[in-house]
């Protein structure tokens, strides 16, 4: 299988103690999506295999995102364009993590998202499923919207670049 994805968000992807972000300046906002992976280790069926957590926040003011990272924004100046770029950055990130967690370390990966309420799992699950993401039993056995990553599906991705 082959993912699509822009090659500029693609190359921005950063890793630092485990954690996949990419961020993006638009207007006076910055969005910013990481990937970080969750450490579920004990329950059978999730070893040898990873579960990555998305998280997307939009914030006003790229001095305050570490002071407020409990007060994020969900909507923006300019909410069309957000999500445009939102949705080429999660492409980006997405087919990163597969790439550098499932096919280089021969692993399934799992990639998931939760949510706070209804209307953003509603919202989510809108988005999401239309990339093949449905609901799964995540780490410690809660509700999420989740997608598994077989490696041996994605092994071209290496294949191609070499």
């Amino acid at each position: 299988m082959k993912l699509s994805y822009d090659e500029r968000y693609y190359n921005n992807v950063k890793k630092q103690y485990g954690i996949y972000t990419l961020a993006e300046r638009v207007g006076p906002q910055e969005i910013w999506f990481e990937l970080a992976e969750s450490w579920y280790k004990t329950m059978g069926h999730f070893n040898n295999s990873g579960w990555f957590n998305i998280a997307l926040s939009i914030y006003n003011k790229t001095k305050d995102m570490y002071d407020n990272m409990d007060k994020k924004i969900s909507t923006g100046l300019d909410p069309i364009r957000n999500v445009i770029i939102a949705r080429k950055m999660f492409d980006a990130i997405e087919a990163y993590v597969v790439k550098k967690e499932a096919v280089n370390k021969k692993r399934d990966i799992y990639i998931y998202c939760g949510w706070e309420d209804n209307r953003r799992r509603d919202a989510y699950y809108r988005v999401l499923s239309k990339k093949g993401y449905s609901y799964v039993r995540g780490p410690g056995g809660h509700k999420v919207i989740g997608k598994k990553f077989k490696w041996k599906d994605y092994q071209e991705m290496v294949e191609e670049n070499e």
